[in-house]
């Protein structure tokens, strides 16, 4: 039941193909904090960007009264063709969006900075 939840979300053709595969592990409120925390698990990996989307919709979409911040809380089960250096090179510029986020400082040392991944 919870993951046809996500089904039913109005997004764009992209958002709702990544979706399709996402299963919803657990849902936490907290009426404190004024929090949904979303726990989902994909086999496909989504941007920083794409979540954040994802958030903004089931906001406007179902909470639009209520005072609450979703929040969707990855994880991932990705096949063996994602190593490390796959991963780094196709989605660098959302991992920076996703620190960015957090901290100014360090994205722009990272984003300065020259990245390489070691085959140890």
């Amino acid at each position: 039941m919870p993951n046809q939840f996500l089904q039913h979300l109005n997004v764009d053709s992209v958002l709702k193909a990544l979706l399709k595969d996402v299963v919803i592990e657990k849902v936490v409120i907290s009426n404190s904090h004024h929090r949904i925390a979303i726990h989902i698990l994909s086999i496909h990996l989504m941007t920083y960007q794409q979540v954040k989307q994802i958030e903004q919709q089931i906001k406007q979409q179902f909470f639009t009264q209520a005072p609450y911040q979703v929040t969707i809380v990855e994880r991932y089960q990705l096949s063996s063709q994602y190593t490390l250096r796959n991963l780094i090179n196709i989605y660098q510029d959302s991992l920076l969006d996703e620190i960015k986020s957090l901290s100014i400082v360090l994205y722009n040392i990272l984003n300065l900075s020259q990245w390489s991944v070691s085959e140890q």
